[in-house]
């Protein structure tokens, strides 16, 4: 066997000449490849086609059609991987295929992210982007939930070839590291991977055909029905399953890839779901935004109208159109809808997409009010703001009206507006256990107001009178009442703890004095640290003199704390003026005091 390896050498090369011609000779070869067109017209060579990469696709397609030698190529090579057994690994337009040992296909970028690590940027800065969304739209009673859809990579684990697991220093589960950050950041989730890897065992139906990246209906089914179980909603039922040979939706998208080989491929049926007719369809308004399962999804929502489609806003691997973003604001129920590969991608379009929306949040939620035709806001007796607030920011609330007054409603806690100066001071602290005010309207009759502005406040304090005890130290005022507190006396003295290093604006709130005409003037000097910085007069029939001051820096850091000294001229007791038993010398009232940064 003198030079026997050349022999062999040769023996091989012959073999591997030959082997291609038993699928020209009809030994084997029964597969159709679905997607391509038996003739296709030879495209032209254009700057756009060129620029756009779509030339080479098309001309390999005119090139198979009609010659077959790339479709051969492919045969061959993926015949010679098997033979190899290098598990079986097939090349299309859309990626590289894997086979699995149960004949799966699956997109290898799927297991790459098996054993990828996270991207840091996902929790530094989406993190806070997504909690800030949900606590708005949970805020105003809207229904959220994150959908963690399963990758087929994941489902079928298992499966893997173990030369793809072999390089990887650890595994990195994608879902499991979402959802211990949802758990942190509260937003409700729901993760499909687990009711997937145990569907076929349990349930005897596969949650995804073998040659699709998809859920199968049944799939897409049981996914959307445990989606509204956990929005407490009621799922459309299963009439009946039905074997088909066409599958009901694009269920085989893998096995229709151009170009793609599949010598080994079964034939396979498709299950086929009928649902029952609901005696109601489900009025709620929705958003599915994210990836292609969203599709999947409404694909089963819209089935026998359970939900109408016109109720159904899509955002389907896209960036938001300007009339989408209008449209998002005004439904019931939000889906984030993402598979394992986009979770781990911060520029994956569900992402930039809360970015633009985030910048067209609205300020406030508003419920009951009417729109008069001038574009202003009739109050009614149901008239009620939800603010979110997120950050618990202080915030300040204004509203613009020829004639004003009345009483406001903060989160249950009752609060009295005067008639010249309707606003107030929503202290970030006060918000309720979901992050918001709840505000409600209380007035005699309904009040047009051609403005609402909510902005926020660069408040420091913010103390309400009536409270019975106050958290600075104070001398010369009176006991407390409902509406607030009288000063008793000729000099009330305030002492704060406050930062010297910006001027401060020190807002006096529901003031007024006792007036009549026989006692028609009331006036108060008002020192800091020992420095006039306003004088406020009174006047019977006259209009109420605007009670705020600005502390200068120069005098802020005279001395700390700052001292806040006012001189009452004109205090005088009721009984004085016949006017009931009250023997306090009263003079100036104080609804509250807001102490904020000046600008």
């Amino acid at each position: 066997m003198k030079n026997w390896h050349q022999k062999i050498f040769i023996l091989t090369i012959v073999l591997l000449l030959a082997l291609p011609m038993t699928y020209m000779l009809g030994m084997k070869d029964k597969t159709v490849l679905n997607g391509v067109e038996p003739v296709t017209g030879l495209p032209s060579l254009r700057e756009k086609s060129w620029m756009g990469r779509t030339f080479q696709q098309d001309f390999e397609k005119w090139w198979a059609s009609h010659f077959g030698f790339r479709k051969l190529a492919l045969k061959t090579k993926n015949t010679l991987y098997d033979l190899a057994n290098l598990n079986k690994i097939h090349a299309g337009y859309s990626g590289t295929l894997i086979e699995t040992t149960n004949k799966n296909l699956i997109i290898k970028n799927q297991i790459d992210l098996l054993y990828h690590t996270p991207c840091l940027q996902i929790k530094e800065t989406l993190a806070p982007k997504l909690r800030r969304l949900v606590k708005t739209l949970l805020a105003d009673n809207r229904q959220v939930l994150f959908v963690l859809g399963s990758t087929k990579a994941d489902v079928y684990e298992s499966e893997i070839p173990e030369r793809f697991k072999f390089f990887a220093h650890r595994k990195f589960d994608v879902y499991n590291y979402w959802e211990e950050l949802l758990k942190e950041l509260e937003i409700p989730y729901i993760n499909t991977v687990p009711m997937m890897k145990d569907m076929a065992k349990k349930e005897g139906y596969e949650p995804f055909p073998r040659t699709g990246i998809h859920w199968s209906f049944y799939g897409s089914y049981r996914a959307t029905e445990e989606i509204l179980k956990k929005l407490s909603i009621a799922p459309p039922k299963i009439d009946k399953i039905t074997k088909v040979d066409m599958p009901p939706f694009a269920e085989r998208d893998l096995g229709n890839l151009i170009n793609t080989f599949i010598p080994y491929l079964p034939h396979e049926r498709f299950f086929n779901l009928t649902l029952m007719a609901p005696k109601k369809g489900l009025a709620k308004k929705m958003v599915l935004i994210g990836d292609s399962y969203t599709g999947f999804i409404m694909a089963v929502l819209t089935r026998n109208n359970y939900v109408d489609n016109a109720n159904i806003l899509q955002i389907c691997n896209h960036l938001m159109k300007e009339e989408e973003v209008s449209a998002f604001f005004n439904k019931d129920v939000y889906l984030f809808v993402n598979q394992g590969v986009n979770w781990n991608d911060p520029h994956a379009s569900m992402f930039q997409n809360i970015d633009t929306i985030l910048k067209k949040v609205p300020t406030h939620f508003m419920h009951d009010w009417l729109k008069d035709g001038r574009g202003g806001f009739t109050s009614t007796d149901k008239s009620c703001i939800i603010i979110p607030n997120v950050n618990k920011s202080n915030l300040k609330l204004r509203f613009t009206a020829s004639r004003v007054g009345g009483k406001l409603v903060v989160n249950g806690k009752e609060i009295a507006i005067d008639k010249q100066k309707f606003e107030t001071i929503l202290p970030g602290k006060d918000t309720d256990e979901k992050y918001r005010f709840l505000v409600t309207l209380m007035t005699e009759k309904p009040v047009t107001f051609s403005q609402i502005t909510i902005q926020p406040a660069s408040l420091l304090q913010h103390y309400n009178f009536s409270d019975k005890t106050l958290s600075f130290l104070v001398s010369g005022l009176s006991y407390a009442e409902k509406w607030g507190r009288w000063t008793d006396g000729d000099i009330v003295r305030f002492r704060f703890d406050l930062p010297q290093d910006k001027p401060l604006r020190m807002d006096f709130q529901g003031t007024f004095a006792l007036l009549c005409p026989n006692h028609p003037a009331v006036t108060a000097e008002v020192f800091a640290n020992g420095v006039k910085l306003a004088t406020w007069a009174f006047r019977y029939k006259g209009a109420v003199p605007k009670t705020e001051l600005i502390v200068p820096l120069n005098v802020l850091k005279i001395k700390k704390p700052l001292d806040i000294e006012i001189k009452i001229d004109g205090a005088v007791a009721p009984i004085d003026l016949g006017k009931g038993k009250d023997k306090r010398r009263l003079g100036m009232a104080i609804r509250s005091l807001s102490i904020s940064t000046a600008q």
